[in-house]
């Protein structure tokens, strides 16, 4: 899961950097298009991190059986489904989460709004 989450910041990097390369050389495009593709590769991330704190509970709590003696093979591959249990949106506060995408929508829309006022003012 850490190597999905680090992809999905890999790409949106790329995605952003390659936008604003294209929109500073050619025409402006609107800051909400530097900042559309964040969205969803930010979802994904949390995601990613939302599957991965599931697994490490569910870790934890053969973990907590295999302490206590109440494990046999049938605990072990008794394990819940992650369906409907993930909190998404919870993730957001994580500290791999918020500082990266939050640096990255800042940027791409300050300067995706300079670029903008830029080619307006020369165009005029």
């Amino acid at each position: 899961m850490t190597e999905n989450s680090r992809n999905a910041k890999t790409w949106c990097i790329s995605i952003v950097s390659a936008l604003l390369v294209f929109s500073s050389k050619t025409l402006a495009l609107p800051w909400f298009v530097l900042v559309l593709p964040i969205l969803p590769l930010m979802y994904l991330d949390m995601y990613y991190l939302a599957l991965e704190t599931f697994y490490r509970e569910q870790y934890n709590l053969l973990k907590q059986k295999y302490k206590e003696g109440k494990i046999d093979i049938f605990n072990v591959y008794d394990m819940e489904s992650p369906a409907d249990k993930l909190e998404i949106f919870y993730q957001i506060i994580s500290k791999s989460v918020w500082p990266f995408y939050g640096l990255l929508l800042l940027v791409a829309g300050v300067i995706g709004y300079f670029l903008a006022t830029q080619v307006n003012c020369v165009g005029a």
